[in-house]
């Protein structure tokens, strides 16, 4: 099973890791306003996913940014239940990734660099895979940490002009989009980091597979299946970085 590591403020990791410093951030959310709904909340009221500053166009043409002219690496999400069944593979459905048994309906995603910390991109390079948040307090304070409630997230799409973020600012957004520890050599084990609001980061937390308010298949990620408490068909499924499809 993977163990749940969360690394304070401060401690330099060694080897195998990023070395870093998480300083806290300025809290930007206003005192005494209403508070925003969670997308989880959303769902639940029928609503549609908060938005992103601009949804991705599937018939959009995109210019490729110099920045991104590195990137070589192209590859595909696969989703194995744990409990057993027919491997599931990511796709990007409105501003959410969905998980299909149907192969040719996969995602292709480019990546940079293996590595810790690391942002993929969708669509040619021209969108982020990023992170949203699912659940968590009522403070706006997310933290997937033990205790209640810990924060849960799910996977969309965020366009280049959210980024890019620095893990420091990653704590405090409501997106996080270098979240990937990428394997050297795919087919292999993909993971996730996430930066919490108190400055410090979890490390290989769980993927789960869910539907909520008749969508069906969300991919999302939490310390543990607690944080889909009001979701439906929730599973644990392990995530495969593949460099082609079977």
């Amino acid at each position: 099973m993977v163990s749940l590591k969360t690394i304070a403020f401060g401690f330099l990791l060694a080897q195998g890791a990023l070395a870093k410093v998480l300083p806290r951030h300025v809290q930007t959310r206003t005192s005494g306003g209403a508070r925003e709904l969670t997308n989880a909340e959303r769902f639940a009221r029928g609503l549609p996913p908060k938005k992103v500053s601009r949804l991705f166009n599937a018939t959009a043409t995109h210019a490729a940014p110099a920045k991104r002219s590195g990137l070589g690496n192209v590859g595909y999400i696969q989703a194995i239940p744990s409990a057993g069944g027919a491997s599931m593979y990511a796709y990007l459905s409105g501003s959410n990734f969905q998980l299909t048994t149907d192969s040719s309906q996969a995602t292709q995603f480019t990546w940079a660099v293996a590595g810790n910390e690391v942002p993929i991109y969708f669509a040619d390079g021209a969108e982020y895979m990023c992170t949203q948040h699912w659940s968590g307090p009522d403070n706006g304070q997310y933290n997937m940490e033990s205790g209640a409630p810990a924060a849960s997230v799910v996977f969309g799409g965020c366009p280049l002009s959210d980024g890019p973020q620095t893990t420091t600012d990653a704590h405090t957004a409501s997106y996080q989009l270098p979240s990937w520890d990428i394997p050297s050599f795919p087919p292999d084990r993909l993971f996730m980091d996430f930066f919490n609001y108190d400055g410090t980061t979890t490390y290989n937390m769980f993927f789960f597979s869910f539907d909520s308010a008749g969508t069906t298949g969300l991919l999302g990620s939490a310390i543990s299946i607690a944080g889909f408490a009001n979701a439906q068909n929730v599973q644990r499924v392990t995530l495969m970085l593949l460099d082609a499809l079977p």
